[in-house]
């Protein structure tokens, strides 16, 4: 399968929205939840094809989000961090 075949299928099913709020322990409505989500299909969309599918074969794909998910969120060198997390925090509302 490609990646858009399997970024498809995972979208359908919900899982990336889920694992997200899951790990910020947030609606899946919450504005940093929907921007993370559409990171982590950013990267599962970029990911090397054979890895991805040899994960979506052994029903792997689950761990996988997971796994990217935490990385996105909690690093302070990640992309999220950098473009998101770290404005929202040093910002105030007007």
């Amino acid at each position: 399968m490609t990646n858009a075949q399997i970024v498809e299928e995972v979208a359908r099913r919900k899982l990336v929205e889920q694992t997200v709020a899951n790990v910020m322990r947030r609606p899946v409505t919450h504005p940093d939840c929907q921007d993370l989500s559409q990171m982590i299909y950013q990267v599962l969309l970029e990911y090397d094809n054979t890895i991805l599918d040899n994960c979506h074969r052994r029903g792997e794909i689950p761990r996988l989000v997971a796994h990217i998910t935490t990385r996105q969120y909690w690093s302070k060198t990640s992309p999220f961090y950098e473009q998101i997390r770290r404005f929202r925090e040093s910002s105030s509302p007007i």
